[in-house]
């Protein structure tokens, strides 16, 4: 039994409020990582005012010496006295948790569409920056207050305003260092958050500018679209092989029993023959990184809309159920909601809760949805022929996943996985062998008793930026989530729970030692940390390192024979030198070249990747936050995103060396 505590009473209890909650517990309100979030919420605040038709210009400016400003010319912040607390609006709203004019907006609220429901946003910002200077322009007259450390100052009216126009409001602030890992905004996010608001605002212009140190002409970027959903789109699905695109919106009107007036959703739609999918989703300009309930009613009402089309045209498939998968797995998407009172998971808003919500999509969706099917019916004819052979794939897929049992357990494992003989987790090893031919090899190479082999067919899909839904969807990686016994989650999930039924201690990747093999060892990899990650940082999976040469010395005048395996360039040049400072002759020796794991014989197999006495393998040791480091890495090689490609594009232009193709040598 554990040691009682001593005067637990009434005074062991503390209450946290205001700002000092926000300190004690930032995971809960904000990104302890990088203060991007704590920008986010002063954006959204000028991106609601955008939403409302109050203003038409945002503009955001990162200052040198590590500060940002956010202006609009939307109706300015109140200074005003709010009557119930006697204090002065702007500092209820920079201090106070649970205050904003955002509440019940769907009973004449200042907004009838915004992101900040919470009353939490900018008390955010306050709690967790050295300063935070607001300024507003309403009615003709300029009013200023600092807020240092989260404590506000005596409001002042400025003869000279900074504001341009008749109104609006500016907030510069500056995140404290002592509340996150990097004080330093994330660039690249920044582009991206104010590139967002620009593609979800039709017609408002939003302009980001980068100072630059010594006088130097700033870094300005501007944008504004007329069509906006549909420039993101077609810039997202640029060369890929679509059927046909559908964009369209429905909004909720004044006399609908149900819903409030201004609800609704705008989406874009692509239907593609083939490639990995595309989806993301707003709600009232907040981007859900991880989905939500609007998605799920989005893909229901269009699916139910698609079946109606099947089941009136005749093309309703005998004796085949199909499931939403079959269908959703053909779309990618755009959409973007708005709701009166949305209820987000998180105050950083990853990610949207409630049926209601999920009612309202799918109420908006399915008529239209299924009105463009009949009127486009050659499209919906060729969607449907897609849609069951995914279905007719789905189950005969199913029908290959072998039922095994021993003692008395029954398991569900991939045809293609030589198992091995034990059934202990402690003692198992997997090998996620590239193609059929070296996994024939590694079959007679192994040992049995404790060694599993899975050939792999060429390379996996690209799992990077996909949901773990549209990863499973690929028979590979379902045949490796199931062979090793584990499901897709996150690095927050419950480890205990998680790994509970992982079925082996140690996971290699085995690939060619070329390029291929190397793209195949960077796309399980990156399978494992986006959609397996505990399986990564609890030692579970790691490379092993196959040779690419062979060098080899006869044995003369009292030399005896040797061999010895070199995995690149540099060390068989090593070896080769070695051998001839000894005394070995350059007649005397011969390197033999692995164009593949199918041309080495089960025992060079065993020696140089099986054998645990005799191989080389990289087990990496990654904490949580390592991880994040490698995440940001492998999001410039395997990220769709257009910042990323462009990353990527200038990374090769810099670091790769071309001239090596013009002689026929092989490019690591």
């Amino acid at each position: 039994m554990s040691k009682q505590i001593e005067n637990y009473d009434g005074d062991s209890i503390e209450t946290l409020s205001g700002l000092q909650a926000i300190r004690s517990r930032i995971g809960m309100y904000s990104d302890p990582t990088r203060p991007n979030h704590i920008l986010q919420e002063v954006l959204d605040n000028a991106s609601d005012e955008a939403a409302n038709n109050f203003a038409n210009k945002i503009k955001v400016t990162m200052h040198v010496d590590g500060s940002a400003t956010i202006e609009d010319n939307g109706r300015g912040i109140p200074f005003s006295i709010n009557k119930k607390t006697k204090k002065s609006a702007v500092i209820l709203i920079f201090t106070k948790l649970h205050a904003g004019g955002k509440f019940n907006n769907a009973k004449g609220g200042a907004y009838k569409i915004s992101g900040g429901l919470h009353g939490v946003g900018v008390t955010v910002t306050n709690a967790l920056s050295e300063y935070v200077d607001v300024t507003a322009k309403t009615n003709g007259v300029t009013n200023h207050i600092r807020f240092t450390d989260g404590k506000p100052s005596k409001i002042t009216e400025l003869e000279e305003s900074p504001i341009l126009g008749d109104h609006g409001t500016v907030v510069r602030f500056k995140p404290d260092a002592k509340y996150f890992e990097s004080a330093n905004f994330h660039k690249a996010k920044i582009i991206e958050q104010c590139r967002t608001k620009a593609l979800l605002l039709s017609g408002i212009e939003v302009q980001l500018i980068f100072e630059k140190e010594d006088g130097q002409e700033p870094e300005v970027l501007t944008w504004c679209y007329e069509m906006p959903l549909v420039s993101y789109m077609e810039e997202q699905l640029e060369g890929e092989d679509l059927l046909s695109i559908y964009a369209d919106e429905f909004m909720v009107g004044d006399s609908h029993p149900t819903y409030h007036e201004g609800e609704g959703v705008q989406w874009y739609l692509a239907i593609k023959r083939s490639g990995s999918r595309f989806v993301r989703s707003y709600v009232n300009l907040i981007h859900t990184i991880d989905g939500g309930t609007h998605e799920k009613g989005f893909i229901n009402g269009m699916f139910d809309a698609f079946k109606n089309f099947l089941k009136s045209s005749g093309l309703q498939p005998k004796n085949l159920e199909l499931h939403v998968d079959d269908f959703s797995q053909h779309l990618s998407y755009l959409i973007s909601c708005r709701l009166t009172e949305p209820s987000f998971k998180n105050q950083t808003k990853d990610a949207l809760l409630g049926r209601e919500s999920a009612q309202l999509v799918s109420y908006c969706v399915k008529s239209k949805f299924e009105s463009w099917l009949m009127t486009n019916y050659a499209i919906a004819s060729e969607l449907s022929e897609m849609v069951i052979k995914t279905a007719t794939s789905r189950v005969r897929k199913d029908k290959k996943i072998e039922v095994r049992r021993s003692n008395g357990i029954t398991s569900m494992l991939p045809s293609k996985l030589a198992d091995c003989e034990s059934k202990d987790p402690e003692k198992a090893e997997l090998f996620l062998v590239e193609g059929d031919s070296a996994g024939g090899s590694a079959k007679q190479g192994r040992d049995r008793q404790y060694q599993a082999i899975m050939p792999l067919k060429g390379k996996i899909t690209n799992c990077w930026d996909l949901e773990a839904i549209n990863a499973m969807a690929s028979e590979e990686v379902n045949n490796i989530a199931v062979a090793i016994g584990v499901l897709p989650h996150s690095i927050n999930d419950d480890p205990e729970r998680v790994l509970k039924g992982i079925r082996y201690k140690k996971i290699f990747t085995l690939a060619d030692a070329d390029v291929d093999g190397y793209h195949i060892e960077v796309l399980v990899t990156g399978l494992i940390i986006s959609h397996f990650p505990l399986v990564l940082t609890h030692g579970y999976y790691g490379i092993a390192q196959t040779p690419r040469y062979r060098v080899e010395a006869k044995g003369k005048s009292r030399k005896k024979p040797f061999f010895e395996y070199a995995k690149d360039e540099d060390t068989k040049d090593r070896i080769i030198k070695k051998l001839l400072s000894s005394g070995y002759k350059q007649a005397d020796i011969s390197v033999g070249r692995f164009k593949g794991l199918g041309e080495m014989n089960p025992s060079q197999l065993r020696e140089t990747a099986l054998d645990p006495a005799t191989r080389t393998v990289v087990m990496p040791d990654l904490s949580t936050e390592d991880l994040e480091v490698v995440r940001d890495q492998l999001t410039k090689v395997l990220s769709r995103a257009p910042q990323a490609k462009a990353e990527r594009k200038e990374w090769v232009a810099s670091n790769a060396d071309f001239s090596a193709y013009e002689y026929g040598n092989d490019v690591d």
